[in-house]
This record gives C-alpha cells, sequence and structure tokens, in this order.
C-alpha cells in the first residue's frame, strides 16, 4: 500500500448503498453458478457416467472461446465505473464497444479451430472415445461466440448501478436453462444440455442488453457506434 494511501480517512457514508447492492450481487453469483453447472447435473441424472465424461471435455474446451472475454472484463471494470460516475455517454460507449469487439475477435479463432478441428483435438488430448462430445461441443462453441457478441452487459449493469438487473435477467436465465434440460436431455443427451446451455446464454444476454440499452442508452455488443442521447 501506497504511504499515501495510508494517511486517507475510510469514507463510509455509502455504507447503506453498499449494503443494498450486496444481496443483488451475491444473489448474481449465485444464479450464474446454477447456470454454470446446471447442465452436467442434469446430463448425470438423466443419462449415463460415461456421458457426463464427454459432455464435462466439451464444456471445458468451450470455455476458450471466452477466455478474452473474462481476461478483458476484469479490466475495463473500473472504466465503466469512472465513465458513469463523471457522467460520460460518449465514453461509456467508446469503451463498450472497443471491449465487445475485442472479446469477439479474440473467441473467433478458437471457435473457428474448434469447429473445423474439434473432433481431432478431443481425440488427440482425450481419445478417440471423445470424439462423440464433438456435436456438443460445436454447440457450446457457437453459443459461446454468441455470449461474447453481446459484449459485457453484466458488467456493464453492475458498475452503473443497475445490479437488480442483472438479477432480473439471470434469474429469467436460470429458469430457462432448468425447463430446457428437463425437456431435451432425457432424449438428446449431452446435445440437448449444450442445446440447453447456447439458447440460456443467449436469452439471458438478450435480456441483459435490452436493460443496457433501456437504463443506459448505450449499444453495449460488437455492433457499437450508437451515441447516447442522454446522459448516464
Amino acid at each position: 500500500m501506497p504511504p499515501s494511501a495510508r494517511q486517507v480517512a475510510a469514507d463510509l457514508s455509502a455504507r447503506r448503498d453498499w449494503r443494498r447492492a450486496a444481496a443483488p450481487l451475491a444473489m448474481v453469483a449465485g444464479f450464474q453458478l446454477i447456470n454454470s453447472h446446471l447442465d452436467i447435473l442434469m446430463v448425470g441424472y438423466f443419462r449415463t457416467d460415461e456421458e457426463v465424461g464427454l459432455y464435462k471435455v466439451a464444456v471445458q474446451f468451450a470455455l476458450l472461446v471466452i477466455f478474452g472475454l473474462r481476461a478483458i472484463e476484469q479490466v475495463i471494470q473500473p472504466y465503466y465505473s469512472a465513465a458513469y460516475s463523471r457522467g460520460d455517454a460518449a465514453q461509456l460507449q467508446k469503451i463498450a464497444t472497443a471491449s465487445a469487439r475485442a472479446m469477439f475477435f479474440l473467441g473467433v479463432v478458437p471457435t473457428l479451430v474448434l469447429l473445423v478441428f474439434g473432433s481431432e483435438i478431443l481425440g488427440v488430448f482425450f481419445g478417440n472415445e471423445y470424439k462423440a462430445a464433438y456435436m456438443a461441443l460445436s454447440i457450446l462453441v457457437i453459443g459461446q461466440l454468441v455470449n461474447a457478441a453481446f459484449g459485457s452487459v453484466v458488467q456493464l449493469l453492475n458498475m452503473t448501478g443497475n445490479e437488480k438487473a442483472t438479477l432480473r435477467g439471470v434469474f429469467v436465465a436460470a429458469i430457462c436453462n432448468i425447463v430446457l434440460n428437463i425437456l431435451l436431455v432425457p432424449s438428446y443427451g449431452m446435445e440437448g444440455a449444450a442445446f440447453a446451455t447456447a439458447m440460456t446464454l443467449f436469452l439471458w444476454n438478450f435480456a441483459l442488453y435490452i436493460s443496457v440499452r433501456k437504463k443506459l442508452d448505450i449499444e453495449p455488443s460488437i455492433i457499437g457506434s450508437r451515441l447516447s442521447r442522454k446522459q448516464c
């Protein structure tokens, strides 16, 4: 800690606001955890242990698509907060557009590699029997690329005091995820789980995308170029 920071008195005047924000953010984390693991649990419940193993590998490889998204999100959060607190809607739009496009293009390469060579990659790393997970992997990869294309909608809402909108979006997504998995996994196995996950990612991101447009009047996706007509 810099010596100058030790001389600064803590400003605790916003403790009530912090407490109000903590509960929705904690619930958002909980629903995100549910959405991250529900498909694997459903495959385990309705199908065989072997299929769980195959599907788990597909899920892990699909996360390569959003590696750039996760890294960039950690960096840009304070910039969102700073631009919003200044009321600088143009800068907020600029950061959102640049980050969304960077996330998307960082995801394009692993997407193409896994779609074209995914079966061979699974065979090389895990054995020929894991090639059976290729179709599920392809569905998940496309879903994750769509996820990246929407931009960092969760961080935009959370860092601008709209965490309750995030909570509503992830809650609806969790319910849809449960319903889709129950409907699809018994008949279609890991491919059904992959489709349920990809659809949930789309619905989740679309709901939060609409919230960002309504509450912040900016374009968070790779489309970009939308200039805010009102101040933050």
